[in-house]
């Protein structure tokens, strides 16, 4: 939202969204994770600590693979012309949230 507020719009929203998630992929972000509790519409979920220790496992054990978020393969790649869907659907969500928010993108740039 405050990219399109700003006039940008990026011509890949997943692939934007992938590069910004692996750049804040570290050790700090894992910090008290595994007591948050996070409540769900219909259910409620016990802290992730609880899961763990029923798994017999800990945060540490975990933590590689939880941080492992650059994968060789991503699942949009198992479409055909991929890329250009991607981007279709990239702008089709941003004008989407334009319209719903009153975001007027006639002086936008596109970025990566």
């Amino acid at each position: 939202m405050e990219a399109l507020r700003e006039g940008k719009a990026f011509r890949n929203a997943g692939k934007t969204y992938a590069e910004v998630v692996a750049g804040h992929a570290s050790p700090d972000v894992l910090n008290g994770i595994a007591q948050t509790h996070l409540s769900h519409p219909t259910d409620s979920h016990p802290p992730l600590s609880v899961r763990l220790d029923a798994l017999q496992m800990s945060i540490a054990q975990v933590s590689a693979a939880a941080l492992d978020v650059r994968p060789t393969r991503t699942a949009i790649e198992l479409l055909p012309a991929a890329k250009e869907f991607e981007e279709t659907m990239s702008g089709a969500y941003q004008a989407l949230l334009a319209r719903q928010y009153g975001i007027d993108r006639k002086s936008e740039t596109t970025v990566s």
